[in-house]
């Protein structure tokens, strides 16, 4: 790669401004003016009402070139625009533009094209195709410019907050929506249901009246209290593509929707609903950003760009014709996206994917094993010594606490961890887990009594279960950990849960103390899993 780029940047303004910066080492900024009548056709601030909202957008171009000097004279046709006054991306008390910036997607994931760097930026109205051959990149800068992958330089940014930079800082994006190229969504969930907590993401209510249109536009309405594992291919993709539209077709407000290859898998009638819905949003003032290898998607774009080996390439487009925007309204939402993905994980599944039935199991049958195994050797259990019995009584709820949260199956499906991540803005696997911990606290209740004889419960009991409680937290964040490595399983991250051995037994000294309080041992069985849960975090760089 030569060493001298050049960056054409047109940011809406009252006053038309082009300004050229030399990326070589010691060169020294320039700005330089350029119109054209091409760049009034291009790039123009318009107002258009949408659902009695005037929503205003400004197209907004970011073009890397080779070489010194000027531009070439189609690139800076594309620059000229006429906007308002003053330095700000924003217009006045207008409604901003969403923009976005991803830079230099992660090194390890794009090894192929390491030395590759890209500047886009994407405003509201606008349609940016991203095009090229398969396995260019075109996924992963979708990825990157959702925050899923972290860039190796430079940052990502939503409407200006920065979501991602190359310093491992990520921030929670504004509400946008995402179409990966595969899935995105948990097969166990219903389609009414997936298409909700879309919805409800998008920090909208949720409205089953605009649902089921929305359902019947697609084609999915009569499949709306079918699981997502039932439906075809087709189908499938017809509700990932659905829901990445949401936010935009819910909104009034701009939103950035990402769609990587949303035409793949489609029949001809999703096509012309994804093309109707796709001119309309953009001309209700979203802007979108799509990877694609589909022809049929060419005419809609009001920028294309070509993702090469070495570097990408703005190509020069017709303008496409305007159209009516699209979309209705749905009353806002004060829900985080915290929340709603803490419900979805809690009450998504049930039967045996239940959280304490999980738990429940394994810790059950060790209960049955040392109920066995104590009476086979017709042991008293004033016979048995104290610390002895403490663990025996502790060991059905840390049999309990180990288990791998069921919410880490939820999220192996393709593209949902990933989908996930987008929204919340760090890795849902590394969320604590505290769905099932009720069962912990029964099996002790329940292995005190047999095992001991005795149903009153102390102070040391509650503390046993408190700590038995961040056992299973600590141990969830392990399994989480593990489940974001490249190869699941195939690591030995699962060896972190020796450390909750400690522990364990510092319980064990608690519990046979009785009403003798060891602050030692009280420090190490809540110390060293709270550890764990606030570290292990910081091991992971999403």
């Amino acid at each position: 790669m030569d060493s001298k780029w050049e960056r054409m940047v047109c940011i809406p303004q009252q006053r038309s401004r082009l300004s050229t910066m030399a990326r070589e080492r010691g060169s020294p900024r320039r700005q330089a003016m350029t119109r054209g009548p091409a760049a009034k056709a291009r790039n123009t601030s318009t107002s258009r009402n949408w659902k009695g909202a005037n929503i205003d957008h400004a197209n907004t171009s970011a073009i890397w070139w080779q070489g010194g000097g000027r531009a070439p004279s189609h690139l800076r046709a594309q620059a000229e625009f006429s906007s308002g006054n003053g330095g700000s991306a924003h217009h006045g008390g207008r409604t901003p533009a969403p923009a976005l910036r991803p830079v230099r997607p992660s090194r390890h994931a794009y090894s192929a094209h390491e030395g590759r760097r890209v500047d886009l930026e994407v405003a509201s109205g606008e349609v940016v195709l991203l095009v090229g051959e398969n396995g260019s990149g075109k996924s992963t800068l979708i990825e990157a410019a959702a925050g899923i992958l972290p860039p190796s330089a430079g940052s990502v940014e939503h409407s200006g907050q920065v979501i991602r930079d190359s310093e491992g800082r990520r921030s929670q994006p504004p509400p946008l929506g995402l179409t990966l190229q595969q899935g995105g969504f948990c097969e166990d969930e219903v389609v009414y249901d997936r298409l909700a907590t879309a919805l409800h993401v998008a920090q909208r209510s949720i409205d089953p009246r605009w649902i089921s249109d929305r359902l019947d536009e697609w084609g999915l309405r009569h499949r709306e209290q079918d699981r997502i594992a039932w439906l075809s291919g087709g189908m499938k993709r017809r509700l990932a593509v659905l829901c990445g539209l949401t936010p935009g077709l819910a909104s009034a407000e701009p939103r950035l929707l990402l769609l990587d290859e949303p035409s793949e898998g489609l029949d001809e009638q999703s096509i012309s609903t994804l093309r109707e819905q796709i001119v309309g949003l953009a001309a209700a003032g979203h802007g979108l950003l799509i990877a694609t290898h589909d022809q049929q998607l060419d005419d809609l774009a009001t920028r294309r760009v070509v993702v090469g080996e070495k570097r990408c390439v703005e190509e020069a487009v017709e303008a496409p014709e305007r159209a009516e925007p699209v979309g209705v309204e749905v009353a806002a939402s004060e829900a985080s996206v915290v929340s709603v993905f803490s419900t979805w994980r809690t009450l998504l599944g049930g039967g045996w994917h239940a959280p304490d039935v999980r738990r429940l199991g394994p810790g059950a049958v060790a209960l049955v094993v040392l109920l066995g195994l104590m009476s086979t050797n017709s042991v008293a259990a004033d016979e048995v010594p104290g610390t002895l019995m403490a663990g025996l009584i502790l060991l059905p709820g840390l049999i309990a606490a180990l288990v791998r949260p069921s919410s880490l199956q939820r999220l192996s499906d393709p593209g949902a961890s990933d989908w996930w991540s987008a929204m919340l803005g760090r890795r849902p696997e590394l969320r604590p887990e505290l769905s099932g911990i009720g069962t912990i606290a029964v099996l002790t209740f329940i292995s005190l009594y047999l095992f001991s004889g005795d149903g009153s419960i102390h102070i040391p009991v509650f503390l046993a279960i408190i700590g038995l409680t961040l056992i299973a937290c600590a141990a969830a964040m392990i399994h989480g950990l593990d489940a974001t490595l490249p190869r699941k399983g195939a690591t030995y991250a699962f060896l972190l849960t020796l450390l909750l051995v400690w522990p364990y037994l510092s319980l064990i000294v608690l519990l046979d103390a009785g009403s003798e309080l060891v602050p030692e041992a009280l420090v190490m069985a809540y110390g060293i899993p709270m550890a764990v849960i606030l570290l292990l975090p910081m091991l992971h760089d999403g």
